[in-house]
């Protein structure tokens, strides 16, 4: 027997392309032939496909939660835990992905399953106290999320205190949205937290993108982008200085970044320093003549 045959491939050309496309990252595309696999009941191939299938599930429940369409993601997420129900963090996504579609009762159950699972799993007893908190007794729930940064310190640090400094102040829901963001985290995850940034800053949040952005620069200070979306958040809190700093890194990565000459030039009209803003917004155009802000900013210095 061949390798390919021995691994399944040749066989079924649904389990063919269904294996393709997930090694090429198109989970979606996977499933359905994946399933087809599975309904045909083939012995030499179910094992694989089913193994294969619930993986592309998984991977497509997260990334339907990262373009936070939270029903595809329980779609996805559902069928995954039907065929790995003894993985709890498959059932914590489906957890997430549950309370996110408002059904607290169906994400609290999965949380529990997760938890009977693996009792230590540090992000499931992080959810289980972050739900307590949302939900029902906040103090129990501190104590909860609490235990979980002892077990894994990805959940305490700097943004737990946060959370916690703002649940005694009376802001409750800054407190929340502290905490949910440390359920979405992963160790050293810089998309994350830049997701998380053009979350919070789609809200008009800008202190807590600005924070966000700050930890993305943190781990990768060459991302040119990243710091221009947190030199705008500082604008908008009216740190015009700081903002005009942020601008020239970009630029300094980036001497083509139109978008960052621009905004560098409304920082510099701000701080009342109007032959820099001209220049700033002269390169702009220069780089790009259609760059809306750059060429209506202009018509002020005729």
């Amino acid at each position: 027997m061949s390798l390919q045959k021995w691994f399944g491939y040749g066989i079924n050309p649904d389990y063919d392309t269904g294996v393709r496309e997930h090694s090429a990252g198109n989970f979606e595309e996977a499933i359905d032939p994946l399933r087809r696999v599975l309904a045909a009941k083939n012995p030499t191939l179910h094992r694989q496909a089913h193994f294969y299938l619930a993986e592309a599930l998984t991977n497509a429940g997260l990334r339907a939660l990262r373009r936070e369409e939270a029903g595809d993601a329980v779609t996805y997420l559902t069928e995954a835990v039907s065929l790995h129900p003894s993985f709890p963090d498959v059932r914590l996504h489906l957890a997430h992905a549950l309370y996110l579609v408002g059904d607290v009762n169906g994400s609290k159950q999965q949380i529990s399953e997760s938890l009977r699972l693996n009792p230590k799993y540090p992000r499931a007893v992080f959810f289980s106290g972050l739900m307590q908190f949302e939900h029902g007794d906040a103090e129990i729930g501190l104590l909860a999320m609490q235990h979980a940064a002892t077990l894994d310190p990805l959940f305490g640090g700097d943004r737990f205190l946060a959370g916690q400094r703002n649940f005694e102040l009376g802001d409750r829901g800054t407190a929340l949205a502290h905490f949910h963001v440390l359920l979405q985290l992963e160790h050293n995850d810089v998309k994350t937290y830049i997701r998380l940034g053009d979350q919070f800053a789609g809200k008009n949040q800008h202190e807590l993108a600005s924070a966000e952005y700050e930890r993305a620069l943190e781990l990768q200070p060459q991302y040119a982008d990243v710091r221009m979306k947190y030199g705008q958040c500082l604008l908008e809190l009216n740190q015009v200085g700081r903002a005009a700093s942020e601008f020239e890194k970009a630029i300094e990565i980036n001497p083509n970044f139109a978008d960052a000459h621009a905004l560098l030039g409304v920082a510099y009209r701000r701080l009342g320093e109007l032959d820099r803003a001209k220049k700033s917004f002269t390169t702009a155009v220069t780089i790009n003549p259609e760059h809306l802000i750059a060429s209506r900013e202009l018509v002020r210095f005729r």
